[in-house]
């Protein structure tokens, strides 16, 4: 089977509008449905856009436009027709069934005679049992691609897991964003599942992102202040402050500039913690910066850190290594595997600020010649993973899944 398939994607995890930024949400799933476009591959994705019921969604506090009623309406992006549907919901409880069936009915009459070849689920509520109603109706098979946040909906109520075993079991295949995910899922109490029915999708990067060799080969010359960065959401997961913390006491063996750039609830802190380790000349809060301007800072960085935890698979980490940076990520987490330690990076246990502290150091010292070698093989990782790759080897297992569904 070649490109001239056609492929419903149903989700919550995509721009429901065509001026929604990437801050207010992920495009790593629109990078996969762009590629596909460009191959020659027809996709319609739906977009799911809970909101909660009238007076309720009054008098909550949330984010604009999250939770609100928004009209149904159809755009392109990128060449990719998405069609958003709001879906009705009561604050901390799940998603009836009425709402499920009824939202299943619109999508089936938004593709009418055009009956897909394979409908993908990404995020389980309540993308996973909106695509089961869809697939069950068009006789397609259906492939859930399955994160984090899914995982921590299974194992923190019993109800949910018993709604998921009952819809799992009609997937025909399922794809981790990384290889721990992968490994986590397996132990939780469900069906068995052959290694042809799982595979592990992460993000890509883009080709253009990868840094110039000429750039590359200048980047480390008479640098006298070591550059570090760190690019994130200021949250407790990203364990910003454990790098600070790391930093505080290399004050005097070496000479760097710390540039951290995002914003959240965690910079007031953050701050603080600056001012208490006397870093404030080496510490630059650049807050909320555009990913173009982040991949500006990476290319003239010597080092880039972030050791947060639970971490799915940050594609932060490949931007990094693809801009030259020694990159430093969570031992243990969803990078690990793809960072091998003092090959192509550097892997550190999350809160383990004396391991940081260790590791920070020894990169200081690191003989020149390993350092650039580390270097050129985080670039190759990073080239191997760009995201044109990365899509096409997802799109081979939908193709290899709908042929294995219909012979």
């Amino acid at each position: 089977m070649g490109s001239d398939i056609r492929i419903l994607l149903i989700t919550t995890l995509y721009p429901g509008y065509e001026t929604e930024t990437n801050q207010e949400v992920s495009y790593a799933l629109h990078q996969f449905t762009k590629n596909w476009v460009e191959s020659g591959v027809e996709v319609t994705v739906v977009r799911v856009w809970p909101y909660y019921y009238f007076p309720i969604n009054l008098l909550t506090k949330q984010i604009k436009n999250k939770f609100t009623k928004v009209k149904s309406g159809e755009f392109e992006l990128d060449g990719v027709k998405v069609v958003r549907l709001p879906i009705g919901k009561v604050p901390k409880f799940y998603y009836s069934s009425y709402e499920i069936r009824s939202f299943s009915k619109k999508v089936l009459e938004i593709i009418n005679n055009k009956k897909p070849d394979v409908v993908i689920s990404h995020m389980i509520s309540p993308s996973i049992y909106i695509a089961h109603h869809v697939s069950q109706c068009v006789e397609a098979p259906h492939i859930h691609g399955f994160h984090y946040s899914d995982l921590l909906e299974l194992t923190r109520s019993k109800l949910r897991f018993s709604l998921y075993k009952r819809v799992e079991k009609y997937v025909e295949k399922l794809a981790f964003r990384s290889e721990k995910l992968e490994h986590q899922y397996s132990k939780l109490p469900l069906k068995f599942r052959s290694e042809q029915d799982m595979v592990v999708i992460p993000s890509g990067i883009n080709d253009e992102d990868i840094i110039e060799p000429t750039t590359l080969v200048t980047k480390n010359q008479n640098a006298s202040r070591v550059k570090i960065l760190i690019a994130c959401k200021l949250i407790r997961q990203k364990k910003v402050d454990n790098v600070i913390e790391a930093l505080s006491s290399l004050k005097n063996l070496q000479n760097f500039q710390l540039t951290i750039a995002g914003d959240g609830p965690e910079l007031n802190r953050l701050k603080k913690l600056v001012r208490k380790c006397g870093l404030e000349e080496e510490v630059d809060f650049k807050g909320f910066i555009p990913r173009s301007e982040v991949l500006k800072l990476m290319e003239v960085s010597h080092i880039f850190i972030m050791i947060s935890s639970p971490e799915t698979f940050g594609v932060v980490y490949l931007e990094a290594m693809a801009k030259g940076c020694l990159t430093i990520g969570s031992k243990g987490e969803g990078i690990d595997g793809v960072i091998e330690d003092e090959i192509n990076g550097f892997l550190c246990k999350p809160g383990d600020i004396q391991g940081i502290r260790t590791k920070l150091s020894e990169i200081f010292t690191l003989d020149n010649n390993l350092k650039k070698r580390i270097v050129a093989n985080g670039v190759k990782t990073a080239q191997n993973m760009s995201d044109k790759r990365v899509s096409s080897n997802y799109l081979n297992e939908i193709n290899k899944t709908i042929v294995e569904f219909n012979s």
